[in-house]
């Protein structure tokens, strides 16, 4: 008999599809498994989000209980600290970072005025910054659900949602529009457009399964990403945008915030390799707290 590897994921469609492309990549490797997916509802998926870890905590909890081996999550979900029983064991390959501006009317971004959808105080700071006179309006639940209301919901004329949901996801967007955010005027929060599996620490099986799937380079540039907003003492709705790539052997990080005493910082630096990044952006997390 195989053995049964059960693999957690949220409900949503955009996360059974991000599920469904980790168990492919696992089955490539070790086609003796038998995966089986684990749906597990979480609150983030209900609307609810006032909790820590709104989209994450309960796959957190199956993983800890044993009720699954491992957990699929979109990365920038992820609490920046991991539950201490658990880890990230592999990073998949990062897709489109930008963030794209879905609205009932072509050129949406080109309005003076505009009512939008989003609870990311990360897109609220900065696309405010850029258009003063739009109106940001609360809104929750998964990507499904917010394209749905802003089908059916009058009061909004366009949402933000990563990307990447949308290409992975392949919405059907019906008679809406879509218009790719340049990251010259909104950086991805940290992680986005990279899937996460995750397990227990302890778990070594597992772990060194899914380290066969790892993507070093997106790995690397998604905890930078992280330890940088750590660093800055944030959490994942903090005003943060932040994005790590590897050109031609050597790190590059651009970073914009919203500190809480209302002040734009945002830089560009380019480093040899991960020690020197590592030390340089304490350094500069460091400066930025005491702004």
């Amino acid at each position: 008999m195989n053995k049964v590897l059960k693999i957690g994921t949220r409900g949503s469609h955009l996360a059974l599809q991000q599920t469904r492309e980790v168990v492919e990549l696992l089955r490539s490797v070790d086609s003796d498994i038998d995966y089986e997916v684990i749906v597990i509802q979480s609150s983030g998926d209900c609307g609810i989000r006032q909790k820590r870890g709104a989209f994450t905590s309960e796959l957190e909890m199956a993983l800890v209980k044993g009720q699954v081996h491992a957990a699929v999550h979109s990365q920038k979900d992820l609490p920046i600290c991991n539950h201490p029983h658990t880890v990230t064991a592999a990073v998949l390959p990062r897709a489109i970072t930008n963030d794209v501006l879905i609205s009932r009317c072509d050129k949406a971004s080109q309005k003076e005025t505009l009512r939008v959808g989003t609870s990311s105080a990360r897109r609220k700071a900065f696309l405010s910054k850029l258009h003063p006179k739009w109106i940001f309006l609360e809104i929750q639940g998964n990507i499904d659900s917010r394209i749905k209301r802003l089908k059916e919901d009058e009061s909004l004329d366009a949402i933000v949602i990563a990307y990447a949901a949308l290409q992975r996801g392949g919405f059907f967007l019906q008679d809406l529009h879509s218009e790719l955010i340049p990251l010259e005027s909104l950086l991805p929060a940290p992680g986005q457009a990279a899937i996460a599996v995750q397990c227990l620490a302890e778990d070594t099986f597992t772990r060194n399964l899914c380290q066969k799937i790892n993507h070093p380079s997106t790995a690397l540039c998604v905890m930078l990403e992280r330890e940088f907003l750590r660093l800055l003492g944030g959490g994942c709705n903090e005003p943060f945008g932040c994005l790590a790539t590897i050109q031609q052997g050597k790190i590059h990080i651009q970073v914009q915030w919203l500190t809480q005493s209302n002040t734009f910082l945002k830089g560009s630096w380019c480093f040899a390799d991960e020690a020197q990044a590592l030390a340089s952006i304490a350094e500069i997390a460091s400066r930025w707290r005491n702004s």
